[in-house]
């Protein structure tokens, strides 16, 4: 299928994607990012968006930050952190702060605008809360940190090298030996030379690729 491969030695796949992100944003590219993780909301802008594939009964779901702000309460998707900094992320090993779930988090950070803005005004809370935030510091800085996806990984986004290629499915085709994908192909009509069915991908027509 010619899909490119883009990884950076030492930097996680999430780093390599906001950043090819923010620099596709900068260019005014329209982008999407594929995923159902809770921290790539921090990338979003006008121009970068997250594509939530269909989940059992939930269908899928665009995100721009309108979306991403109203999910959660937040006055800007930069704030995604700071709330994962708190009620953590085990899909991510965010380990976030004992006690505080997703509802608490977002009314902190409504009330305090950020991790830090929290941890200098403790004083503020009451009670178990308290107890939990203060004695848990140290872990909410960590989780906030874990949560912060880098753009400035030294990759630079290259659209030509992007660019959507013919497959060459006859040919891999002809190189399996008889299993599911030769099956695959063989029911697509590709075994015999012929063109597959291009997928919907779910998107309305207005996002969807040019032919």
């Amino acid at each position: 299928y010619h899909i490119p491969v883009l990884e950076v030695a030492g930097f996680e796949a999430d780093d390599v994607i906001g950043t090819l992100a923010c620099q596709a944003d900068a260019r005014q590219i329209r982008t999407y990012l594929m995923t159902p993780d809770k921290d790539y909301g921090q990338l979003v802008t006008e121009n970068v968006s997250i594509y939530r594939p269909s989940i059992g009964k939930n269908g899928a779901e665009i995100m721009g930050p309108e979306q991403v702000m109203a999910k959660w309460g937040l006055s800007h998707p930069s704030q995604v952190i700071d709330m994962l900094g708190l009620m953590g992320d085990a899909s991510d090993n965010i380990p976030g702060c004992p006690g505080v779930g997703e509802k608490t988090a977002m009314k902190l950070i409504q009330d305090f605008g950020s991790v830090e803005n929290l941890l200098a005004q403790t004083d503020q809370l009451k009670g178990a809360l308290q107890k939990k935030v203060t004695e848990n510091t140290e872990q909410i800085r960590l989780s906030k940190w874990l949560a912060t996806i880098s753009t400035e990984v030294p990759v630079t986004l290259d659209m030509e090298a992007l660019a959507i290629q013919p497959p060459a499915l006859e040919q891999t085709a002809q190189a399996q030996e008889p299993g599911p994908l030769g099956q695959l192909l063989e029911r697509s009509g590709v075994a015999d030379g012929g063109e597959p069915a291009r997928p919907d991908n779910g998107l309305g027509p207005e996002h969807r690729p040019a032919n």
